[in-house]
């Protein structure tokens, strides 16, 4: 309880722009917070090079041992260096070289998860020993029904992980609240057995901090290892209005200004923020609400060729989705039954489809009978890269309504876009 009591008690550290527009430097002091809710999950991936790792129970009838990588920024370094990720997608992610490192550092907690029959035992390595003898063992139904896996009340209580990270040559050593949900689901495509016995971590903590545009509040905040922000209007916890969530190298408009998001010190927990002028702009469109949309050029799963500009004229509303994201099909039969609706409006549906495979995908789509066109990207490509980052993609489903002279409208959820139909 103390803890938790240290991090509720930090304080956020202001900075005001009213009156110092000359600056085009704003320097942003985030602290740790605590949670009731997850701040989302981290996905613990199934461990090809098993380090030497104590206590595991020589009675299970099969195991597999997992690591969650809590440096994620090492983690990315890691996997680019074998050719997991392209370089284009490791410079767009990583833009901070100083928070990597070719040392040996422990980034990485791990964890066991067998079978016992039809029971599944795990432990996490939460201290980062290489020892789970000393760590709680979770014994569980390896075959939960719907409601169980579903169930936050199967997640584990609270607990701390122990972890390094690197920054500018020192290591840092940092750890993490969080919980263990034991039934996650995973987007990309596993066998059976890894199913049943992975799991997800969930953090509950972030980082927060406040700047102040005319004379306005703006909340600004990440989990702990900062990797995207958002950001808020109003005040304490009267929101007033969202903003889509960026990460470095992406600028937002607020108050008539635009923010270029420059450099984070994970040391002093310092978010630096660039102002820029109308002459420092180079890209006018973005994909935030009354922007210009952003150019999209690709290709139909049929082999046609598409731009978005060429739809000029008419209303576009865009779905951005994939078949690994669940909500994004559980969208489905409401869009098909709207985009009926949307036809007779001479508003015209188009699926940005970002996926892994486009066979999987085209035999999703046409056994859904999804009638309306859809444009295909492959995840992690450089072209996947720039449609999402151009419009600010890091939540699935993202939808967009665009006006006949190209501005989008509105952007957010299937009901927003709905209420912004309705609205035309």
């Amino acid at each position: 309880m103390r803890l938790i009591f240290i991090f509720l008690s930090v304080f956020i550290l202001p900075w005001s722009l009213s009156g110092q527009k000359e600056s085009k430097i704003i320097k942003v002091k985030l602290s740790e917070r605590l949670d009731n809710k997850s701040t989302g999950p981290s996905r613990f991936y199934k461990e090809e090079e098993i380090p030497i790792l104590k206590g595991i129970p020589n009675d299970l009838d099969t195991f597999m041992v997992f690591f969650c990588p809590m440096g994620y920024y090492q983690f990315l370094y890691e996997y680019y260096k074998k050719g997991k990720f392209s370089k284009e997608y490791f410079d767009v992610h990583v833009k901070n070289k100083d928070i990597i490192t070719d040392d040996s550092i422990a980034y990485k907690t791990y964890a066991f998860s067998g079978l016992k029959g039809d029971r599944k035992i795990f432990r996490i390595d939460t201290n980062n020993d290489g020892s789970f003898l000393d760590e709680k063992e979770f014994n569980i139904s390896a075959y939960p029904d719907l409601d169980e896996i579903f169930s936050k009340d199967n997640w584990s209580e609270f607990m701390i992980f122990h972890f390094e990270e690197s920054y500018k040559n020192s290591v840092l050593r940092k750890q993490l609240i969080g919980k263990i949900d034991p039934y996650a689901k995973l987007a990309e495509p596993f066998d059976k057995l890894e199913e049943t016995l992975t799991i997800n971590f969930h953090n509950f903590e972030y980082l927060q901090g406040t700047f102040t545009v005319n004379e306005k509040d703006y909340v600004i905040s990440t989990d702990s290892r900062p990797f995207y922000f958002s950001i808020k209007s109003g005040q304490k916890d009267v929101i007033q209005k969202d903003f889509p969530r960026i990460r470095f190298g992406q600028s937002i408009s607020i108050e008539n200004y635009t923010f270029y998001f420059e450099d984070f010190d994970y040391a002093t927990k310092e978010l630096t923020l660039i102002r820029l002028d109308e002459k420092d702009l180079v890209k006018k469109s973005s994909g935030l609400e009354g922007m210009q949309a952003p150019e999209i050029e690709g290709t139909l799963i049929d082999g046609e060729k598409f731009s978005l500009s060429s739809k000029q004229g008419n209303y576009v509303m865009l779905e951005f989705w994939g078949t690994w994201c669940g909500p994004c099909k559980g969208d489905h039969p409401k869009l098909k039954k709207l985009n009926e609706t949307l036809a007779n409006k001479k508003v015209e549906l188009i699926g940005i489809a970002l996926d892994y495979n486009l066979e999987n995908l085209v035999s999703y789509i046409q056994k859904e009978e999804l009638s309306w066109p859809n444009v295909f990207f492959e995840i992690k490509s450089p072209e996947f890269q720039k449609v999402t980052d151009d419009y600010y993609i890091s939540k699935y489903p993202t939808y967009f309504l665009i006006d006949p002279l190209g501005k989008i409208i509105s952007r957010g959820d299937l009901n927003l876009i709905k209420e912004a139909l309705l609205e035309l």
